[in-house]
């Protein structure tokens, strides 16, 4: 009866060992991930590294699309016309998750980077 209890006390040691080796495993494995996906947002979001041009899986779309309030300074005192078609270039641009892009209009053309207005010009 005592080795009984000896060997259960001897299994029960070695399942609670593994379940320990295996819990340590997967969340290193998970830190290595979590590692390798920030380094990705970073790369992402540095205008100098173009090795990611995705957003990884996860990155909050209002992290890099252009608020109501910027789109509303955007087309500001513009024709209808060009109004519509900024925002219709604004909704292009965000739906293939570019970054960095121009708006053209036919007064002039802004820069967006990252859903800011990054610069522009008005013609004459």
């Amino acid at each position: 009866m005592i080795d009984d209890f000896a060997n259960l006390y001897e299994l029960l040691l070695a399942v609670i060992t593994a379940v320990a080796a295996l819990y340590a495993w997967i969340k290193d494995k998970q830190a290595k991930n979590d590692a390798a996906y920030a380094d990705e947002v970073q790369k992402y979001f540095d205008p100098a590294d173009t090795t990611v041009q995705a957003p990884p899986e996860g990155t909050p779309k209002r992290s890099y699309t252009m608020s109501d309030e910027v789109k509303s300074f955007l087309i500001s005192g513009e024709s209808e016309e060009d109004q519509r078609s900024m925002l219709e270039q604004v909704r292009d641009a965000e739906a293939k998750d570019l970054c960095e892009y121009r708006v053209s209009y036919s007064r002039g053309y802004y820069n967006i980077s990252y859903g800011q207005i990054a610069g522009g010009a008005k013609y004459a």
